[in-house]
């Protein structure tokens, strides 16, 4: 059994790393007391969620500040993907759960981190959460809807969970997969859902509550 607990104290994360659970045979867990005497000592100061905050939006500001001017809003995609394609890096391990180097950059706080996916614009890197959300925020930021959307992709045969971007551009509704560019270092194309659902090797499906 594994619990997480979003607190910003060094000390205190340090002695919450090192706090084992406790469970009797009905799974109910006896030493909450002792866990709970951490908690209530921690500093739970929201100057650091408010910090990184600002430190994400300027990273966002920065590469939008350096965009050629003038752009449509297919061009606008392309750059940004571009931008994500030399400077973010896919990296699985900021996922497992084993990892230690990212111990604190996971679970600090829900603003940094959101499993890797806010805080991937800092770091310039994670997987397709986060690479979805860099390139869904930058849309949003010069006027193009976009969200990140997820499902599956059918990969040799293979079904993974998988998350992609949806975007309205010239008044159409079009998908595009952030992380796949990321990976491969190959630029791709905005493409309709029935596209998306049969490219090449590539098969992806929304899941049902997504409707775009």
């Amino acid at each position: 059994m594994k619990l997480y607990v979003l607190v910003n104290d060094s000390k205190k994360r340090k002695e919450l790393k090192n706090f084992k659970l406790v469970l009797n045979d009905e799974n109910i867990i006896t030493n909450i007391d002792e866990l709970e005497k951490i908690c209530k000592s921690a500093d739970f100061s929201t100057e650091y969620y408010q910090e990184k905050s600002k430190e994400i939006d300027a990273c966002y500001d920065e590469i939008i500040r350096e965009m050629p001017k003038n752009m449509n809003e297919k061009e606008a995609v392309q750059y940004f993907l571009n931008w994500i394609k030399d400077n973010v890096e896919y990296d699985y391990s900021v996922y497992e759960s084993s990892i230690e180097p990212y111990y604190d950059k996971l679970y600090e706080n829900e603003v940094y981190a959101d499993v890797s996916n806010k805080g991937c614009i800092l770091d310039k890197r994670g997987i397709c959460g986060g690479i979805s959300i860099i390139l869904s925020e930058l849309c949003n930021r010069v006027g193009i809807t976009a969200y990140p959307v997820f499902g599956t992709i059918k990969s040799d045969g293979t079904l993974i969970p998988h998350g992609w971007v949806a975007m309205r551009v010239d008044d159409s509704t079009y998908y595009i997969d952030p992380t796949y560019v990321c990976q491969t270092g190959e630029m791709d194309n905005l493409k309709m859902k029935n596209e998306m659902e049969r490219i090449g090797d590539r098969q992806y499906q929304l899941e049902d509550s997504f409707e775009y």
